[in-house]
Protein backbone atom coordinates (compact mmCIF):
# COMPACT_ATOMS: atom_id res chain seq x y z
CA UNK A 1 0.00 0.00 0.00
CA UNK A 2 2.94 2.34 0.63
CA UNK A 3 3.72 2.25 -3.10
CA UNK A 4 0.21 3.22 -4.18
CA UNK A 5 0.67 7.05 -4.14
CA UNK A 6 3.85 6.68 -6.21
CA UNK A 7 1.94 4.55 -8.71
CA UNK A 8 -0.08 7.60 -9.76
CA UNK A 9 3.07 9.72 -9.96
CA UNK A 10 4.62 7.18 -12.34
CA UNK A 11 1.34 7.10 -14.27
CA UNK A 12 1.37 10.87 -14.78
CA UNK A 13 5.07 10.86 -15.74
CA UNK A 14 4.38 8.21 -18.39
CA UNK A 15 1.45 10.19 -19.78
CA UNK A 16 3.45 13.42 -19.98
CA UNK A 17 6.39 11.66 -21.62
CA UNK A 18 4.16 10.02 -24.22
CA UNK A 19 2.40 13.27 -25.12
CA UNK A 20 5.68 15.15 -25.51
CA UNK A 21 7.45 12.44 -27.53
CA UNK A 22 4.62 11.46 -29.90
CA UNK A 23 3.06 14.80 -30.82
CA UNK A 24 5.26 15.22 -33.90
CA UNK A 25 4.33 11.72 -35.09
CA UNK A 26 0.63 12.52 -34.64
CA UNK A 27 1.07 15.75 -36.64
CA UNK A 28 2.89 13.76 -39.34
CA UNK A 29 -0.11 11.43 -39.67
CA UNK A 30 1.55 8.28 -38.29
CA UNK A 31 -1.60 7.25 -36.47
CA UNK A 32 -1.53 3.54 -37.26
CA UNK A 33 1.98 3.03 -35.95
CA UNK A 34 1.15 4.84 -32.72
CA UNK A 35 -2.05 2.86 -32.20
CA UNK A 36 -0.22 -0.45 -32.60
CA UNK A 37 2.61 0.65 -30.31
CA UNK A 38 0.24 1.84 -27.59
CA UNK A 39 -1.93 -1.29 -27.78
CA UNK A 40 1.11 -3.56 -27.51
CA UNK A 41 2.39 -1.60 -24.50
CA UNK A 42 -1.02 -1.73 -22.80
CA UNK A 43 -1.59 -5.45 -23.44
CA UNK A 44 1.86 -6.40 -22.11
CA UNK A 45 1.53 -4.05 -19.13
CA UNK A 46 -1.90 -5.29 -18.08
CA UNK A 47 -0.98 -8.95 -18.63
CA UNK A 48 2.02 -8.51 -16.35
CA UNK A 49 -0.33 -7.79 -13.44
CA UNK A 50 -0.85 -11.53 -13.06
CA UNK A 51 2.82 -11.77 -12.01
CA UNK A 52 2.68 -8.69 -9.74
CA UNK A 53 4.53 -9.37 -6.48
CA UNK A 54 6.59 -6.26 -5.68
CA UNK A 55 6.08 -2.53 -5.31
CA UNK A 56 8.70 -1.83 -7.98
CA UNK A 57 6.70 -3.90 -10.44
CA UNK A 58 3.61 -1.85 -9.60
CA UNK A 59 5.46 1.42 -10.29
CA UNK A 60 6.82 0.12 -13.60
CA UNK A 61 3.37 -0.96 -14.75
CA UNK A 62 2.01 2.45 -13.77
CA UNK A 63 4.67 4.17 -15.88
CA UNK A 64 4.07 2.04 -18.98
CA UNK A 65 0.30 2.21 -18.59
CA UNK A 66 0.67 6.00 -18.58
CA UNK A 67 2.69 5.83 -21.81
CA UNK A 68 0.15 3.62 -23.58
CA UNK A 69 -2.85 5.54 -22.33
CA UNK A 70 -1.18 8.90 -23.04
CA UNK A 71 -0.71 7.92 -26.67
CA UNK A 72 -4.07 6.28 -27.27
CA UNK A 73 -6.53 8.70 -25.67
CA UNK A 74 -5.58 11.93 -27.56
CA UNK A 75 -4.93 9.91 -30.71
CA UNK A 76 -8.48 8.59 -30.87
CA UNK A 77 -9.80 12.06 -30.12
CA UNK A 78 -7.82 13.38 -33.08
CA UNK A 79 -9.56 10.73 -35.21
CA UNK A 80 -12.89 12.24 -34.19
CA UNK A 81 -11.93 15.83 -35.01
CA UNK A 82 -10.06 14.83 -38.17
CA UNK A 83 -13.00 13.01 -39.75
CA UNK A 84 -15.86 15.29 -38.70
CA UNK A 85 -17.01 18.46 -40.51
CA UNK A 86 -16.20 21.61 -38.53
CA UNK A 87 -19.84 22.45 -37.62
CA UNK A 88 -20.34 18.97 -36.10
CA UNK A 89 -17.07 18.60 -34.19
CA UNK A 90 -18.60 19.74 -30.91
CA UNK A 91 -21.25 17.02 -31.09
CA UNK A 92 -18.67 14.46 -32.18
CA UNK A 93 -16.35 15.30 -29.27
CA UNK A 94 -19.24 15.15 -26.83
CA UNK A 95 -20.28 11.73 -28.17
CA UNK A 96 -16.70 10.46 -27.93
CA UNK A 97 -16.30 11.65 -24.34
CA UNK A 98 -19.72 10.22 -23.42
CA UNK A 99 -18.77 6.79 -24.73
CA UNK A 100 -15.44 7.13 -22.92
CA UNK A 101 -17.22 7.81 -19.61
CA UNK A 102 -19.66 4.95 -20.20
CA UNK A 103 -16.73 2.59 -20.77
CA UNK A 104 -15.07 3.70 -17.53
CA UNK A 105 -18.33 3.21 -15.65
CA UNK A 106 -18.92 -0.28 -17.01
CA UNK A 107 -15.29 -1.20 -16.39
CA UNK A 108 -15.50 -0.05 -12.78
CA UNK A 109 -18.62 -2.19 -12.20
CA UNK A 110 -17.00 -5.23 -13.78
CA UNK A 111 -13.82 -4.73 -11.77
CA UNK A 112 -15.87 -4.60 -8.57
CA UNK A 113 -17.52 -7.90 -9.45
CA UNK A 114 -14.22 -9.51 -10.44
CA UNK A 115 -12.58 -8.45 -7.18
CA UNK A 116 -14.89 -10.71 -5.18
CA UNK A 117 -14.48 -13.73 -7.42
CA UNK A 118 -10.89 -13.72 -8.73
CA UNK A 119 -9.22 -10.73 -7.07
CA UNK A 120 -7.93 -7.42 -8.40
CA UNK A 121 -4.60 -8.81 -9.58
CA UNK A 122 -6.18 -11.23 -12.06
CA UNK A 123 -8.95 -8.73 -12.79
CA UNK A 124 -6.46 -6.12 -13.99
CA UNK A 125 -4.67 -8.77 -16.05
CA UNK A 126 -7.93 -9.68 -17.77
CA UNK A 127 -8.37 -6.10 -18.97
CA UNK A 128 -5.72 -6.93 -21.55
CA UNK A 129 -8.50 -8.81 -23.37
CA UNK A 130 -10.39 -5.53 -23.78
CA UNK A 131 -7.34 -3.95 -25.45
CA UNK A 132 -6.98 -6.95 -27.78
CA UNK A 133 -10.65 -6.72 -28.76
CA UNK A 134 -10.31 -2.96 -29.23
CA UNK A 135 -7.26 -3.50 -31.44
CA UNK A 136 -9.18 -5.97 -33.62
CA UNK A 137 -12.07 -3.51 -33.99
CA UNK A 138 -9.59 -0.78 -34.92
CA UNK A 139 -7.90 -2.92 -37.59
CA UNK A 140 -11.11 -4.34 -39.06
CA UNK A 141 -13.29 -1.23 -39.00
CA UNK A 142 -11.99 2.01 -37.48
CA UNK A 143 -8.74 2.28 -39.45
CA UNK A 144 -10.46 1.55 -42.77
CA UNK A 145 -13.23 4.02 -41.99
CA UNK A 146 -10.71 6.70 -41.02
CA UNK A 147 -8.65 6.26 -44.20
CA UNK A 148 -11.80 6.24 -46.33
CA UNK A 149 -12.93 9.56 -44.89
CA UNK A 150 -9.47 11.09 -45.27
CA UNK A 151 -9.32 10.07 -48.93
CA UNK A 152 -12.80 11.46 -49.55
CA UNK A 153 -11.84 14.74 -47.90
CA UNK A 154 -8.68 14.99 -50.02
CA UNK A 155 -10.61 14.28 -53.23
CA UNK A 156 -13.23 16.93 -52.45
CA UNK A 157 -10.70 19.60 -51.50
CA UNK A 158 -10.79 22.37 -54.13
CA UNK A 159 -7.64 22.99 -56.09
CA UNK A 160 -5.86 26.17 -55.14
CA UNK A 161 -6.41 28.82 -57.79
CA UNK A 162 -3.19 30.21 -59.23
CA UNK A 163 -3.34 33.85 -60.28
CA UNK A 164 -0.94 34.52 -63.16
CA UNK A 165 -0.08 37.79 -64.86
CA UNK A 166 -1.58 36.74 -68.19
CA UNK A 167 -4.96 38.47 -67.72
CA UNK A 168 -3.31 41.74 -66.74
CA UNK A 169 -0.38 42.10 -69.12
CA UNK A 170 -0.49 44.23 -72.24
CA UNK A 171 -0.61 42.29 -75.48
CA UNK A 172 1.10 45.05 -77.48
CA UNK A 173 4.64 46.05 -76.58
CA UNK A 174 5.81 49.59 -77.40
CA UNK A 175 9.43 50.72 -77.49
CA UNK A 176 11.48 53.81 -78.36
CA UNK A 177 14.62 53.83 -80.41
CA UNK A 178 17.76 55.14 -78.74
CA UNK A 179 18.02 58.10 -81.13
CA UNK A 180 14.47 59.35 -80.34
CA UNK A 181 14.14 62.91 -78.99
CA UNK A 182 12.27 64.09 -75.89
CA UNK A 183 9.52 65.43 -78.12
CA UNK A 184 9.28 62.02 -79.83
CA UNK A 185 8.94 60.32 -76.45
CA UNK A 186 6.18 62.67 -75.21
CA UNK A 187 4.26 62.35 -78.46
CA UNK A 188 4.70 58.56 -78.38
CA UNK A 189 3.39 58.31 -74.78
CA UNK A 190 0.36 60.44 -75.65
CA UNK A 191 -0.41 58.49 -78.80
CA UNK A 192 -0.17 55.06 -77.16
CA UNK A 193 -1.68 56.20 -73.84
CA UNK A 194 1.26 54.84 -71.86
CA UNK A 195 3.53 56.34 -69.23
CA UNK A 196 6.80 54.66 -70.14
CA UNK A 197 8.58 52.42 -72.63
CA UNK A 198 11.83 50.49 -73.01
CA UNK A 199 14.59 51.98 -75.16
CA UNK A 200 16.03 49.77 -77.91
CA UNK A 201 19.40 50.00 -79.58
CA UNK A 202 19.86 49.87 -83.32
CA UNK A 203 20.47 46.13 -82.97
CA UNK A 204 17.04 45.69 -81.30
CA UNK A 205 18.23 44.94 -77.78
CA UNK A 206 16.83 46.71 -74.73
CA UNK A 207 19.31 49.16 -73.27
CA UNK A 208 17.11 51.12 -70.87
CA UNK A 209 13.70 52.39 -69.88
CA UNK A 210 12.20 55.87 -69.80
CA UNK A 211 8.96 57.18 -68.32
CA UNK A 212 7.12 60.47 -68.49
CA UNK A 213 8.30 61.13 -64.94
CA UNK A 214 11.93 60.96 -66.09
CA UNK A 215 11.25 63.55 -68.77
CA UNK A 216 9.33 65.89 -66.47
Amino acid sequence: MSFLPYFYICLVIGMLLSKISTQKMIDAGKHRVLVYISLIILVITMTSYIFLTTGAHLLITGFFFGIGYGILQPLFQSFVTGTTPAPKRGVANATYLLSYDIGIGIGSLLMGCLQESIGLQKGFALTAIAYVVGGIIYIVYSDRYYRKLRKAASAEAPEKEVHTLAPYMKKEVYALQEDATVYDAIAFFSEKNISGAPILSKEGTAIGFISDGDIM
